[in-house]
């Protein structure tokens, strides 16, 4: 019965959920942890080039199939063939750890979404679940790792549904990705997590204010398209002076370093002071958003791990 089904499906999407939480919960706690050994111990940040060396020979010799990432996990979505490894949920949470610790520029929401996923679809494994219904747990997973690791359970279940589709939702998914991504939410508090919460922007309304907001929204866009531009260059340049992924790393890392020399640490990891600064309205320069896209583009494009949305 539709009964039945809808019972199955809220389960199963708790399921995912709660193996998002308690990914995303390990995965925060230990982000805060390196993130403060980095800035109370700033000579890590001249280590980033034997971190990526690290990175380079595990992306090598260990990755296999999980090297594909976040692009992997919607192959999978979209056809369903293999199993996710299960390698790819501590290769990625070490990985942005290192990542962090040494001072590379990248964010969460990748890391967080790899684990819920690789995590999500061992268990289907073990449940024996069908091709589609694979399909729909890592739909479910994306939801419960983004809104997990971002404490925005209502944009991790949208988030879940659009990205798969590029803006058509799967309507199919939507009880076990909304379950996925409130029980994460969830799990991520009852452990003992507590997000930042950053500065509220008022609500305002009149033509004024909406034109101010659709002009944003086009500089919100343009800004995208140059980051995944530039993301795709370097690692399309990458791949072809390097063909096996080892030194890649190293490049990048070199490559970062050259440009905290020139332009300071702020630049390094989450960025968050700069974020929060922007928020609040505080003055700031008016190449900083720049600077992050060209930061982060050679960090997530040279092979390191982590995610893009923070940035």
């Amino acid at each position: 019965t539709r009964t039945t089904v809808l019972v199955r499906w809220v389960m199963l999407g708790a399921l995912s959920g709660v193996l998002a939480g308690v990914a995303s919960f390990v995965f925060l706690e230990g982000l805060q942890r390196v993130t403060t050994m980095r800035v109370d111990h700033g000579w890590l940040i001249a280590c980033l080039p034997l971190a990526g060396l690290a990175i380079g020979l595990a992306n090598h010799r260990l990755a296999g199939r999980s090297s594909g990432g976040n692009s992997l996990l919607l192959e999978e979505i979209h056809s369903p063939t293999q199993w996710v490894p299960r390698r790819m949920a501590p290769m990625v949470l070490i990985g942005t750890w290192v990542t962090h610790l040494f001072g590379g520029s990248a964010g969460r929401e990748g890391t967080a979404l790899q684990m819920s996923g690789s995590l999500t679809d061992l268990a289907a494994r073990v449940l024996r679940l069908s091709n589609g219904e694979r399909s729909v747990m890592l739909g479910a997973a994306l939801s419960g790792g983004f809104g997990s690791v971002f404490g925005v359970p209502l944009a991790g279940a949208v988030f879940g549904l659009e990205v798969q589709t590029a803006g058509r939702v799967r309507y199919r998914a939507l009880v076990p990705a909304l379950t996925a991504s409130i029980v994460g939410d969830a799990v991520v508090s009852a452990l003992g997590h507590e997000h930042v919460l950053r500065a509220a922007l008022p609500a305002t309304n009149g033509i004024q204010s909406t034109m101010l907001v659709a002009v944003a929204g086009i500089a919100f866009g343009v800004a995208a398209i140059a980051f995944v531009e530039a993301t795709r260059a370097v690692r399309a340049h990458m791949a072809t002076w390097f063909p096996t992924p080892t030194w890649r790393p190293v490049v990048g890392s070199i490559g970062v370093l050259g440009l905290t020399w020139l332009f300071g640490t702020d630049y390094l990891g989450l960025s968050l002071p700069l974020l929060d600064a922007a928020v609040d309205g505080t003055a700031t320069d008016a190449w900083v958003w720049a600077l992050k896209i060209v930061f982060t583009a050679i960090t997530i494009g040279s092979g390191f791990p982590g995610g893009e949305v923070t940035p």
